[in-house]
């Protein structure tokens, strides 16, 4: 497992939140039952990112939305379905 730090242009991490979003939608009912979150997790904000690798492969992602420099809001904190409830393997 490796960790990349990165911006909410990543191409990856936009794959990772349309997953998340997929995600949420079906918890939720439909996009609709959601609708007033929407606007609230826009990705034009979000300037760092970390990236969970398995390889070459996306599995996970959490990005921060600074307010200003005292505050910040975790965001998009998303782990594919497969990899969630994993023993860490130690190297």
């Amino acid at each position: 497992m490796r960790f990349e730090y990165t911006d909410g242009s990543s191409h990856d991490f936009i794959a990772l939140c349309r997953e998340l979003d997929a995600f949420l939608n079906e918890c939720a009912g439909g996009e609709e039952n959601r609708a007033e979150y929407v606007p609230y997790n826009r990705l034009d904000d979000i300037h760092d990112v970390v990236i969970a690798y398995d390889g070459d492969i996306p599995v996970g992602c959490a990005a921060f939305k600074k307010y200003d420099d005292k505050c910040a809001e975790v965001k998009r904190i998303f782990i594919k379905q497969e990899y969630r409830n994993r023993e860490s393997r130690k190297s």
